[in-house]
């Protein structure tokens, strides 16, 4: 009975073992693909930030935050001193997190036999058994074994005892080895990381839209603000301590978008560089209809501004300000293409004509350029009387509305407030 039972214990504990020694085989990373960075004390830890600079408002994050490529090299350097390869990494992870379902899986197939060989007529003990073995604790499940089996014979003798034992750790020790080291990987990781993280201050992509005004048409600019600023001092870093001096770079990038102005000019152009005065002139005069716009071609614009500069703030409880050093503040923009014609009627004593002047726009980051050519005819009675007039003009003008307003407050010393949220 003895003999047979050790027979049966080492079959369940084969068992055990073929199911977490032999998944599929996977590819090499450079980093394990079953990493898990959320076992890492606060690795996730951080607090929402806002930064308002003028009447634009950014979201960003302080957080506490290392270096991907130091994160791989940490890994690497703590799965060598475990003795963890990266396939065995990846086999031990997916076989310690899927170990329920594997339980599952080897009860039904082994009770019968169990219950029948080894006198456990109580399911609940071999899945305590199983448990505690999958877990890594090899002292556990032995004690759990021979407790259930102390009533049944199947252990009589110190000597027996010891079989028994040394028959059980064999099997334990291959199965929960991995699952020990991959304790002891997280653990010295983790320790290894809390030397190297640091708190920052961040806004990646963070996007933010106001509206401005330009020749009577609604249009939009959009801000993009990217900052990393660390936390300094570094021999005063401290998981739950992200009070204390922030420095780094900011860069931010403003883009105009004028489709409301492109794809409203029939009303627009009367505010335009030149037609103004064309309309208040033509109106002005005796038998001249007033002027209609017809858009020949509405364009393309390419408006675009970037600043960039240093930041530096001291954060505390509630909010603070951050101090910005405006090193490069640079607008770019290319409008082109558009042509708007006015036309008017006109009725005289001494004939009938029309009026048509092409206007040709164009804009710099500096100025509008508004370039005429001006058509008059004039006709009595199915024949052309007077001289045609055929002139050009080109005039510029300063840009017209709120355009350039935020971004031009952006220069030399900027301060700007940030809000941060300690209780999220």
């Amino acid at each position: 009975m003895m003999r047979k039972g050790i027979k049966y214990i080492s079959l369940l504990l084969t068992a055990v073992l073929l199911f977490a020694a032999f998944p599929p085989v996977v590819a090499q990373a450079a980093r394990p693909r079953t990493f898990d960075k959320s076992k890492l004390m606060n690795a996730n830890k951080q607090y929402p930030a806002e930064l308002t600079i003028e009447d634009v408002v950014f979201h960003g994050v302080l957080k506490l935050s290392l270096d991907d490529g130091e994160l791989d090299r940490l890994i690497e350097e703590t799965m060598k001193e475990v003795g963890l390869t990266e396939e065995e990494f990846n086999r031990i992870s997916e076989d310690h997190e899927d170990y329920k379902a594997r339980e599952e899986e080897l009860l039904k197939k082994l009770s019968d036999e169990v219950a029948n060989n080894m006198s456990l007529q109580d399911p609940s003990v071999l899945k305590a058994v199983l448990q505690l073995l999958l877990q890594g604790d090899i002292r556990g499940a032995l004690t759990t074994l021979l407790n259930a089996n102390s009533t049944n014979s199947l252990v009589r003798t110190r000597r027996e005892n010891s079989k028994l034992e040394m028959d059980l750790l064999k099997f334990a020790k291959e199965i929960s080895s991995g699952v020990s080291k991959l304790a002891s990987f997280y653990d010295k990781l983790h320790h290894k990381i809390r030397e190297k993280m640091l708190w920052i201050l961040e806004f990646k992509d963070a996007k933010a839209e106001k509206t401005f005004s330009l020749y009577g048409a609604q249009c939009k600019e959009q801000w993009t603000l990217n900052a990393i600023l660390p936390k300094q001092m570094a021999a005063t870093q401290s998981e739950d301590y992200p009070y204390g001096p922030y420095e780094g770079n900011f860069d931010i990038e403003i883009k105009y978008d004028l489709s409301g102005f492109h794809n409203n000019l029939e009303t627009t152009v009367w505010d335009m560089p030149g037609m103004r005065d064309c309309y208040t002139a033509q109106t002005g005069i005796p038998g001249f209809s007033a002027p209609t716009a017809t858009v020949k071609n509405r364009g393309t614009s390419d408006v675009k501004r970037n600043i960039s500069g240093t930041a530096k703030v001291d954060v505390g409880v509630d909010r603070s300000w951050i101090d910005l050093t405006v090193k490069s503040n640079h607008k770019n923009a290319k409008v082109e293409g558009i042509v708007v014609n006015l036309h008017s009627d006109y009725i005289l004593a001494y004939g009938t004509g029309n009026y048509d002047q092409d206007f040709n726009l164009s804009a710099n980051a500096e100025s509008f350029k508004a370039e005429d050519h001006i058509v008059i005819r004039t006709v009595h009675g199915g024949t052309t009387v007077g001289a045609n007039r055929d002139e050009q003009h080109s005039l510029t003008a300063p840009w017209d509305g709120d355009i350039w307003q935020r971004g031009d407050k952006l220069k030399g010393q900027v301060s700007a407030k940030l809000k941060l949220s300690f209780n999220k």
